[in-house]
């Protein structure tokens, strides 16, 4: 790292904790720590909500996001307006009129002390996460740029931000946070410029390449529970946001140390309104990262082109694309977010605890000495608990990640039980009672579903971004119902019913073969895993990465092909093959590209292997800029893929360009012709891709072809990628890849020229490849990611599973292959003429894995 960059860095630091520190002499009084003496400038306290919003967490993780995928995120802004409305309406001149430091004292006048208590505990617990999380954050980036030791860098950090949220109180914070936000968004600016103006062929190429990949999609506008939608994510923001101005400490204190009621309005409203092209922004910096990148003006290292790995991105361009100088500012800008929400949460917590608890309990009338004193301490014992919780995530992140899902567990009830207390007129405190249990256990059902009843369950159909939403909702009309309309006799019933609605959720799964417990990851030598291996080393890859492989069956061995280059659609990607003979993989060879002439290159996607009973080993490859305007190329071998013939192109069809076996290996039917499964990704105008299966059948080894599909119509269903399966009697039967959160199906009786209804297996899918086969004992073997595209880990491309069935119905969960934090996907499996099956698949887009299985020992 430059010197003046970390010069820039050190300086911010320092001056940040001496302007902090400035404000000591103002900070004599409890009133003054807490509240300021509600004497704030309204644009401070303005630029304070707005920071409250931000956090070096959402700094990276939302241009994060956009680089993964699209702008869906945005929608979480756009929900803005309408908690900030209501916040003006209601939360504002609430809190005003109750006057007290603490958000929960509402909460005693209502219920009683017991949801003063369980608001507090549960908003300590929450901060002492956020804290620890942040400071561990803001580690992780300074030791990934300058070097330095991750314990070294917390404690200094928690410490620093102590020692000026201490002296300068609510004053330092407020004023610190204005002056944090102006950096950070000043930084973003910075950012966006360069990116837009350094791409070779200007900002409009930008804006092509974001386009063509989608990027700009807000979600799609399905009514889906089951996944992120427009909707979904709009709801879940609109809830998060009430929850955010209505019950969090850290605003109800930015109301109060308002000058005014009106101050503390137009502070409200404008410092949320503020959020929304910020945000914007932070999403624009992905988008252009992306283009910025896939354009080739520069070029990332390998270990961050795996898709997990997008939320370092950001750093990574910060740290050595920007001038110097420049990366100062930006390192400054995002130490600033964090730094910004560590002040509020000791602050908050602080007056939480001398308000709630030391007032409340233990002195009702303290000195201002002592007033100060507990706040003094409080803060120290914040800061030293949330460091300590920071250096524990370095090595124990999975018990902390427990503790913090756990504590947002409790604090969603804290949103319904406010909103109980503000919308019904009754005091019933059994009713609130009732009501927070009731929904609690609607909470602990939806995050928890997945690991204590099954992958079936009737909770994992429901997004996670939901489980506030129903747990408030719950809350709030259970409470509302019991107060207007039960009386108290009618109350054990009430809980009774309560226990038996939990129990009936519980039970409500599917057949006990596909909700049983997956298994761990297996060893070699386990259940019927014999052995694996790389085709080729991690330290010595032909290409940067790697993807989608096949896996055929030669004379003497196998043979395995994928698609590999810089990354994923680059123009240099090309076909690559080895060859297993003699017990280890020859040194892979690039076998085709999709150079078109001297100034035109394609990259090339998804081979497929195949060796016919009769005739040369055929490969099958697409070529083309993307999935939508690619089309099917081939090339055969007769000496088992040592050498190959011409590429032929497959030709055109009624659905444009011929695709041939899209990901997964064709089939030979009993009067030799070769069944292709295949699909397609149609855009329409205004509208996301539509997927499609369709299937191409040819008898001549691919000189005619016949169409058959497209076979669902892109609406209920978005598939692509069968894999083809046998039974007996000619019953033939499709899984395929969706983005509907499950595997789908369809059945044909007439040897795949019609087919029966798309419909869904219970089997789960993140949107990734899978790959299937009929064993010679006629059960069915599947290779699968067993998670799902968002959640707690394993999601997404974490696990990759094996499962066996005789019907094609009931699976039954074999084998964990893979199971960390990182990519496992696009299996290939083929049962060799011995018996055994090989499965080949992409691991972490750096090498292939082979996997040898003996289906006999399968159980």
């Amino acid at each position: 790292m430059r010197t003046i960059d970390l010069v820039i860095f050190i300086v911010y630091l320092v001056g940040i904790m001496a302007f902090g520190g400035s404000f000591y002499r103002k900070n004599k009084t409890s009133l003054a720590f807490t509240l300021g003496n509600r004497s704030i400038p309204r644009w401070v306290v303005t630029m304070s909500i707005f920071a409250t919003f931000v956090s070096s967490i959402s700094y990276l993780a939302l241009p994060g996001i956009a680089y993964q995928s699209d702008w869906n995120a945005f929608v979480f802004s756009l929900s803005l307006p309408i908690a900030a409305i209501i916040a003006v309406k209601v939360f504002v001149p609430l809190y005003r009129k109750v006057n007290s430091p603490s958000a929960y004292t509402y909460l005693e006048q209502r219920f009683g002390a017991w949801a003063r208590i369980y608001a507090s505990v549960s908003y300590f617990l929450t901060q002492l996460m956020r804290i620890g999380t942040i400071l561990y954050l803001l580690a992780l980036m300074i030791h990934s740029i300058y070097g330095w030791d991750m314990k070294t860098v917390i404690i200094v950090t928690g410490m620093a931000v102590m020692i000026y949220a201490v002296l300068g109180g609510i004053q330092a914070v407020v004023w610190t946070d204005a002056i944090q936000g102006i950096i950070l968004i000043a930084g973003a600016v910075i950012c966006t410029v360069y990116l837009l103006f350094n791409m070779p062929e200007g900002p409009g190429q930008m804006f092509e390449i974001a386009r063509d990949h989608s990027k700009f999609s807000l979600g799609s506008y399905e009514l889906d529970f089951a996944s992120s939608t427009f909707w979904v994510v709009l709801v879940y923001g609109i809830f998060i946001n009430l929850q955010n101005y209505g019950i969090d400490q850290n605003y109800i204190q930015r109301y109060l140390a308002s000058k005014s009621d009106r101050d503390a309005k137009r502070s409200a409203f404008s410092g949320g309104m503020l959020y929304i092209p910020v945000s914007l922004m932070f999403l624009f910096i992905g988008t252009a990262l992306f283009a910025y990148y896939r354009s080739g003006a520069g070029v990332l290292p390998v270990d961050l082109q795996e898709i997990n790995r997008s939320d370092a991105v950001f750093p990574y361009f910060i740290a050595n694309e920007l001038p110097a100088g420049i990366t100062g500012l930006l390192i400054a800008s995002i130490f600033a977010a964090g730094m910004s929400t560590i002040s509020t949460s000791y602050n908050s917590t602080a007056t939480v605890l001398l308000t709630d608890y030391y007032k409340r309990f233990f002195n009702k009338s303290p000195s201002e000495r002592q007033s100060m004193r507990m706040l003094y301490i409080s803060s120290l014992v914040i800061s030293i608990s949330g460091t300590c919780i920071a250096m524990a995530m370095i090595n124990v992140k999975s018990a902390l990640d427990a503790w913090w899902k756990l504590a947002s567990i409790f604090s969603g009830g804290m949103l319904g039980l406010f909103l109980l207390g503000v919308f019904s007129r009754k005091k019933n405190t059994i009713a609130a009672i009732i009501g927070v249990i009731a929904g609690l256990m609607v909470i602990l059902w939806l995050s928890l579903s997945n690991l204590l009843l099954g992958p079936s369950a009737i909770g994992n159909q429901i997004h996670t971004y939901l489980t506030i939403v129903l747990g408030t909702s719950t809350i709030f009309l259970v409470g509302f119902l019991i107060s207007v309309f039960l009386k108290k006799k009618t109350i054990p019933i009430i809980l009774l019913g309560l226990i038996m609605l939990f129990s009936a959720c519980k039970t409500g799964t599917a057949p006990k073969q596909n909700t049983m417990e997956i298994p761990k990851l297996t060893s070699q030598g386990e259940n019927g895993y014999l052995s694996c291996e790389f085709i080729y080393p991690l330290d010595d890859p032909p290409t940067p990465e790697c993807h989608a492989s096949t896996v055929a069956e030669i004379p003497g061995g196998l043979i395995a092909a994928w698609f590999g280059g810089r990354y994923e659609s680059n123009p240099d990607v090309g076909i690559w093959v080895s060859r297993y003979v003699d017990s280890s993989w020859t040194k892979p060879a690039e076998v085709s590209n999709g150079i078109q002439s001297d100034t035109l290159r394609y990259p090339c996607w998804n081979p497929v292997l195949f060796q016919p009973v009769s005739g040369p080993l055929m490969l099958f490859y697409k070529v083309g800029p993307d999935p939508r305007g690619w089309w099917g190329m081939m090339k055969t071998s007769g000496d088992g893929g040592m050498t190959w013939s011409e590429a032929s192109k497959l030709g055109m069809g009624p659905l444009g360009h011929l695709i041939g076996p899209v990901k997964n290996k064709p089939v030979q039917l009993e009067d030799g012709s070769i069944l292709c499964p295949s699909s397609t990704e149609v855009r329409e105008p205004g509208k996301d891709d539509a997927w499609m299966v369709h299937f191409e059948l040819t008898k001549d080894l691919g000189q005619t072809w016949k169409v058959i599909g497209p076979i669902n119509d892109g609406i209920k269903f978005d598939a692509i990628q069968p894999s083809i399966l046998f039974y007996r009697g000619g019953k033939m039967q499709i899984l395929c890849r969706t983005r509907q959160g499950v595997i789908s199906q369809s059945w044909s009786n007439d040897q795949g020229e019609t087919w029966d209804e798309m419909t869904a297996t219970w089997l789960p899918n993140p949107n990734a490849g899978t790959d299937a086969v009929t064993l010679k004992d006629g059960r069915q073997l599947l290779v699968y990611n067993h998670t799902q595209r968002s959640g707690d880990f394993p999601a997404v491309r974490n696990m990759l599973n094996v499962a066996v069935s005789y019907n094609g119905t009931d699976w039954i969960v074999i084998l964990t292959l893979e199971r960390q934090k990182d990519e496992f996907s696009y299996p290939a499996v083929i049962q060799a003429s011995d018996g055994l099956v090989h499965i080949t698949y992409t691991y972490m887009r750096r090498t292939i894995k082979h996997v040898v299985i003996d289906p006999e020992k399968l159980y």
